[in-house]
């Protein structure tokens, strides 16, 4: 074969190998989140917890910069969160909340 050939071949293996690796990209970010269920036990200036119904807690830390937060629906701060609200979130392996939808009772 032609050096240019193999060249070219060779460059547009490491395109298609590329291009897979940042589409799979996506697909890691989505395991490195974790979704809970459960009612608010503990709510704190900066760290709010959600018990399942295995009675498992889960603690996380509120950022005001990227943690979302609904109280039926409404956009809220972490301080009009309440114990015993059911609640639903996103929580990354950085123990921060994505995001916190909560149900008033």
């Amino acid at each position: 074969m032609n050096q240019h050939v193999i060249a070219f071949l060779a460059s547009l293996a490491v395109l298609v190998l590329g291009s897979t690796a940042v589409g799979s990209e996506s697909s890691t970010q989505l395991t490195t989140e974790r979704h809970v269920q459960g009612i608010i036990t503990q709510v704190g200036p900066t760290v709010v917890t959600i018990s399942g119904a295995s009675k498992r807690e889960v603690v996380g830390t509120v950022d005001p910069k990227t943690t979302r937060i609904t109280v039926n629906g409404h956009a809220v701060q972490a301080s009009a969160l309440e114990v015993t609200y059911v609640a639903r979130g996103e929580i990354g392996l950085d123990e921060v909340w994505r995001s916190i939808d909560a149900q008033a009772r």
